[in-house]
């Protein structure tokens, strides 16, 4: 009897497992998920996803970058984000599904996927273990609920690589055997390079590894190999480039400008980075160093365990790195983490974000399983004591992600602009109305505006908005002569500024200049609040009408 129950646990305790994780991580994405949360880049997604659902292309009424503005029109075709995780979360909206509910349900589909292919792909309990690690990491967790394409870009880069791993697996039994796999990858890294940009990183893995298999052997069933495998890709990222070069003047989108920030800087921020991503907490989060405790314990553990063996040991790692999967995903690592290196050190800190290190956590937890597996398996561990030092490990992790939660709160939830917003504007008047309700009072129905913080504005009222952003995404200075001159470009004749948040948008200069010195005379108040103005903007070649300011 208790041999039966032992069997019966082996064979489905790991699905259990991994089946009770996904069912966590969605009930915790239904509890997080607001209507109101969405974060600034998120708003750009919604934005591209209902000019797609309305067949007018994929464009944003919200202009925020330079690469917007240079477009000339209101709305401008979106050339910053690329369209594929909006178009995602059209199709949902052509059933009539909300923008919000329908993009957190692609994500969350995304992150189910992942954490089953990674369980799938290890096998086992550990393998288990790893994809309820993914299903339950605190960055994905909340990256889904705040519509964001990181997850969505994770999975289809992740799969794009177990594809192609499988393919090679393959074509070493028969030439030419693998192809289907080749196309299956190229398809789903086409999909990650319609989804974030950072695909082209992907690309530039999968090149250098079949590049180099190529070399290896000059043969035309390996050629074809790679075409199956880049062409799709290569033609995507083309199709995009020449689609942002004629709508902006820029191939990439143009969101970052060129700066240089010393390497001791960009190693720290990677090194924390990357442990807050895997699930360490950060070093401001409360609970990091008895969380650092536990996983350097357990992770200790394991090298004690492992010790004896060495030699054993030497041969299993031997064997691992031959696997075509684990070489796939190192390379990747490699070449992912090295470019966000060096777009750090030359263009911008925030390419070492935790968000944009996701897409490596499954990428190395497959290595790190198959060798775990591969030493069970020629007796380099023993089964109970690696179980549980594997299990320690695992708990570690998703206890060290939940330990940043206060610090995501306040981040994601607390800090958001739109929350924030709508609180501010559903406040209520002396008279018993809204903010809101004043606003509109002055507002001619969707009209466009010049907005602080735009993204946030354009949400909320619904309204097409001028938004131009601070020096960590503009090239700009933005000066009242720079926002004349866009305002006249495209029409726009109200102003609104939104103060008093708690993590401000980058402020352009502009609006620096209007707190502290007050606006410009073409913008003339017209409703003042402690926390909203709406101006009226003069037209040209007219005098300057004189305020006529709605107190509060």
């Amino acid at each position: 009897m208790w041999s039966s129950l032992a069997i019966a646990a082996r064979s489905l305790g790991p699905g259990l497992l991994l089946v009770t994780a996904a069912m966590v991580s969605l009930a915790l994405v239904g509890n997080w998920h607001q209507p109101m949360l969405v974060s600034n880049d998120g708003i750009q997604y919604l934005e591209g996803a209902r000019s797609l659902a309305r067949g007018e292309g994929f464009s944003t009424r919200i202009l925020i970058y330079d690469a917007n503005f240079a477009v000339g029109t209101l709305p401008a075709g979106q050339t910053t984000f690329p369209p594929g995780f909006s178009a995602l979360i059209a199709l949902p909206m052509l059933f009539g599904a909300d923008d919000v509910a329908a993009a957190v349900a692609v994500s969350a589909l995304a992150l189910v996927a992942t954490g089953l292919l990674l369980g799938r792909a290890v096998s086992g309990f550990l393998g288990a273990l790893l994809g309820a690690a993914f299903l339950l990491n605190f960055q994905g967790l909340t990256l889904t609920t705040v519509v964001a394409s990181d997850v969505v870009f994770t999975a289809f880069a992740f799969g794009a690589l177990l594809c192609a791993g499988t393919g090679l697996g393959r074509a070493a039994t028969s030439p030419g055997a693998g192809r289907s796999s080749f196309w299956q990858a190229g398809a789903l890294a086409a999909a990650a390079v319609a989804c974030r940009f950072a695909g082209v990183f992907l690309l530039a893995a999968l090149g250098l590894f079949f590049g180099v298999r190529f070399l290896r052997r000059r043969a035309l069933d390996r050629f074809l190999d790679g075409v199956a495998l880049l062409l799709p890709g290569a033609l995507m990222l083309g199709a995009l480039f020449a689609r942002n070069a004629a709508l902006s003047g820029d191939f990439d989108g143009g969101a970052l400008d060129a700066f240089s920030r010393p390497w001791r800087e960009v190693l720290e921020r990677a090194f924390w980075g990357a442990v807050t991503v895997v699930g360490v907490a950060p070093r401001d989060a409360p609970a990091f160093v008895p969380q650092l405790a536990l996983t350097a314990g357990a992770a200790s553990g394991l090298l004690v365990l492992l010790w004896p063996q060495r030699a054993q040991l030497g041969l299993a790692v031997a064997a691992w790195r031959r696997e075509p999967t684990v070489g796939l995903c190192l390379v990747f690592v490699a070449v992912y983490l090295g470019t966000l290196l060096h777009l750090s050190h030359t263009r911008n800190s925030i390419v070492l974000l935790p968000r944009y290190l996701l897409p490596l956590v499954p990428a190395l937890f497959l290595p790190v399983g198959r060798a775990l597996a591969g030493l069970l398996a020629d007796g380099a561990l023993r089964p109970a004591p690696a179980a549980l030092a594997a299990a320690s490990v695992s708990l570690g992790l998703v206890l060290g992600g939940f330990a940043w939660a206060p610090e995501a709160r306040r981040i994601y939830f607390e800090g958001n602009p739109v929350v924030e917003g709508h609180a501010v504007l559903h406040g209520p008047m002396p008279d018993g109305r809204r903010v809101l309700d004043h606003v509109r009072a002055h507002l001619p129905i969707g009209a466009p505006l010049l907005a602080e913080p735009g993204h946030a504005i354009g949400r909320l009222l619904g309204h097409p908005t001028l938004g131009p952003i601070g020096s960590a995404y503009s090239g700009r200075p933005w000066t009242p002569e720079q926002v004349l001159t866009e305002v006249r470009r495209h029409g726009v004749e109200h102003a609104i500024h939104l103060r008093g948040l708690s993590q401000p948008t980058d402020t352009p200069g502009f609006w620096r200049g209007v707190a502290t010195n007050g606006p410009p005379p073409w913008l003339v108040p017209v409703f003042e609040h402690p926390d909203v103005t709406v101006y009226r903007i003069a037209p040209p070649s007219s005098r300057l009408p004189s305020p006529g300011v709605t107190p509060p």
